[in-house]
């Protein structure tokens, strides 16, 4: 019970912040007394230095050697998982269409084929590998490479989806290679910056692993905060009710049972160990919402107002999958805790 209650109560701080959105969102809304047009940002910046500092670049170094793992896992994360999404958008969207409840209007959809094109969390993936008995190292190679990578594809594969499924309006405003600039200099410059630290930070982030846990899982939280009360500001919740939030949490619910599954399927077939299994199913399932967010922000921020709908899936995917994936380390551990296999990592939360 002692992981669900972590689990549980950073559920319960991200509802709050949504709560607190609701309430108070001129505070949190660009122009109001937070800033945070540009305090977002900033605490997107402080994320990823974090997240280089602590990335222990010893265990980069070994799981540079699974290629074959990294390229299956990075195939899923990019290819087969937005496959999916859209597929699932389809469906959806007929099912919800036949009712004429108009529960598939907005921009809910388009945040369902975002949720699909991101990377997958850092650390999350890798505590969870770790804890369940997994290839640790493997896990977080792959996890790492997904960010960097997702830096450059998810703006594209945005663009050129949206420019082929004949919604070209979504991205009025969109330019690319400004857009690529930002979300670099928000992600990817103090990730690297981070790394370069490391030799002489990495002692002190050692000491100071709790302060820095809270600063990451804080920070996120008023970026919650922050995307929520603009969305709230600008009339985005209108017309929209408790139910139209309800069908949507249990559709990510089943889509996120289903790309476990796949996901394990998939393992199963291309590696005979079980912690690469493991690791991949982590890996290959989990999205990201500490770079979503802010990548979000640079893609539609000149295009859509409706910033809070277009989070909305990661919003509900990403709790989700963290209580997933407590009962899959359970379940898992059991099996491999003999075997005193792989590495052991414990970092913050993404």
């Amino acid at each position: 019970m002692r992981r669900y209650s972590a689990i549980f109560i950073y559920l319960g701080w991200i509802l709050l912040s949504i709560g607190l959105a609701w309430v108070f969102p001129q505070v949190g809304a660009k122009g109001g007394p937070l800033a945070t047009e540009w305090t977002t940002k900033l605490a997107v910046f402080v994320i990823f230095l974090n997240q280089g500092l602590v990335l222990p670049t010893e265990d980069l170094k070994q799981g540079l050697m699974k290629w074959k793992f990294h390229l299956s896992a990075l195939t899923f994360i990019f290819g087969v998982f937005p496959l999916l999404t859209l597929i699932w958008i389809l469906g959806l969207q007929r099912l919800l269409h036949d009712t004429g409840s108009g529960l598939a209007s907005g921009d809910i959809l388009l945040g369902y084929l975002y949720l699909g094109l991101l990377p997958t969390t850092i650390t999350t993936a890798v505590v969870y590998t770790s804890k369940a008995g997994g290839d640790s190292p493997a896990a977080l190679f792959t996890t790492a490479v997904s960010n960097v990578m997702g830096v450059f594809t998810v703006p594209l594969m945005v663009g050129g989806i949206l420019v082929v499924s004949g919604f070209e309006a979504e991205l009025e405003g969109f330019h690319l290679g400004p857009t690529l600039l930002k979300i670099s200099s928000l992600i990817l410059v103090p990730l690297l910056v981070g790394q370069l630290l490391r030799p002489w930070g990495k002692t002190w982030a050692g000491r100071h692993k709790g302060f820095l846990k809270n600063l990451n899982v804080g920070l996120i939280y008023f970026i919650v905060f922050a995307a929520f009360s603009e969305s709230f500001v600008s009339g985005t919740w209108e017309g929209y009710d408790s139910l139209f939030v309800g069908v949507h949490f249990v559709s990510l619910a089943l889509l996120l049972a289903l790309v476990n599954v796949l996901a394990w399927m998939t393992g199963r077939l291309l590696f005979k160990e079980q912690g690469d299994r493991i690791a991949y199913t982590f890996c290959a399932s989990q999205k990201t919402l500490a770079a979503g967010v802010p990548m979000a922000g640079a893609i539609f921020s000149a295009a859509s107002p409706d910033l809070g709908m277009v989070l909305l899936p990661i919003m509900i995917y990403h709790p989700l999958q963290l209580i997933l994936g407590g009962s899959l380390i359970g379940f898992w551990s059991e099996r491999t805790k003999s075997k005193g296999r792989y590495q052991k990592v414990d970092k913050m939360p993404q």
